[in-house]
C-alpha cells in the first residue's frame, strides 16, 4: 500500500511541476515506472479529479480536487495556533517579549503574545492597538508597500506623535520604510512608548503577502546589553518558520 501512494504521489508532483503538465512517456521517464503502470495511475487520478487531461496535447494537469484540498488546508490554518509554540521558543532564545500582530485599517492589533524578561506590558490584553506607523509591528506589515502605495493608503491620515521620536510625516515614515527593507526588519526605536525598543519582520502567507507580523520588544536598557543582529537574526528564522506553516515557499 505505501508503495502504491508513494508512486501516486510521485505522479502528482510530476504533473505539478510544470504549467503544461506532461505526458505519459514523460512521467514515465521521470519516475522511472512503465507506462503502463503510469497510465493506470493516471487514469484512477482522472477519475477523481486529481489530475486533468488535456485532449489536445494528451498532457495531465493537476485537477479541481487538488484545489479544493489545498483551498481546505490553507482555509484551516489558524495563525495563532501555528504562531504559539515558535513564539515561546523565541521568547526562550532572546528574553524578550514576543508579540504577534494583524492589520486594521491603518492599527495593528496585537492578537498574542509570549511575556519574556522584559517587562514589556504593551499587549497586557490580547486585541490592543496600536498605529502602523510607530510601531515595529506596523512598519512590519507595510513593508511590501512601494511609495505610491503609501501615498494612498495614507492619503488624510493624522500621524499623531506618542514619544520625541515618532515620526510624524509621510516622507519620514516612507524613508524609515526603505531602511527597514535595505536591513530587512523593522525597528521601533521608542517611538510608541518610552523607553521602549522594538523589532519586527513580516509573516507571508501562501500567496507571499504579508499577512502578518512578529515582534520582540524589550526595555532600552535590556536592548543595549544585547547585539542587534543576533536579536534580528532570532526574530527572522521564528516569522520564516510560521510563514511556511501558512503555507509560504521562499523561492529566493
Amino acid at each position: 500500500m505505501a508503495v502504491i501512494l508513494d508512486r501516486i504521489l510521485d505522479v502528482l508532483e510530476c504533473c505539478s511541476e510544470v504549467s503544461e503538465g506532461r505526458s505519459i512517456t514523460e512521467i514515465s521517464t521521470l519516475i522511472g515506472l512503465h507506462k503502463s503502470t503510469i497510465s493506470r495511475l493516471a487514469n484512477s487520478l482522472l477519475d477523481r479529479n486529481y489530475l486533468v487531461r488535456d485532449p489536445a496535447t494528451k498532457r495531465y494537469k493537476l485537477g479541481v480536487k487538488c484545489v479544493e484540498l489545498s483551498y481546505h488546508f490553507l482555509n484551516n490554518l489558524d495563525i495563532r495556533k501555528e504562531a504559539h509554540p515558535i513564539m515561546i521558543e523565541l521568547r526562550t532564545h532572546v528574553e524578550f517579549t514576543v508579540f504577534l500582530a494583524l492589520q486594521q485599517g491603518h492599527d495593528v492589533v496585537y492578537i498574542d503574545k509570549a511575556d519574556g524578561t522584559s517587562g514589556v506590558q504593551r499587549a497586557s490584553i490580547i486585541g490592543y492597538r496600536a498605529p502602523m506607523h510607530a510601531t515595529a509591528l506596523g512598519k512590519a506589515l507595510l513593508m511590501q508597500m512601494g511609495d505610491e502605495a503609501l501615498q494612498a493608503f495614507f492619503t488624510g491620515y493624522h500621524f499623531k506623535a506618542f514619544t520625541l521620536q515618532t515620526k510624524t510625516t509621510l516622507d519620514a515614515v516612507i524613508m524609515d520604510l526603505h531602511e527597514s527593507r535595505s536591513r530587512g526588519y523593522a525597528m521601533d526605536i521608542e517611538e510608541n512608548t518610552q523607553g521602549v525598543y522594538c523589532l519586527a519582520l513580516p509573516i507571508y502567507d501562501y500567496r507571499g503577502v504579508i499577512c502578518a507580523s512578529l515582534s520582540v520588544s524589550a526595555t532600552k536598557e535590556q536592548w543595549k546589553n544585547r547585539k542587534e543582529k543576533d536579536i534580528a537574526d532570532w526574530v527572522a528564522q521564528a516569522a520564516m518558520t510560521i510563514s511556511h506553516k501558512l503555507g509560504y515557499i521562499n523561492n529566493k
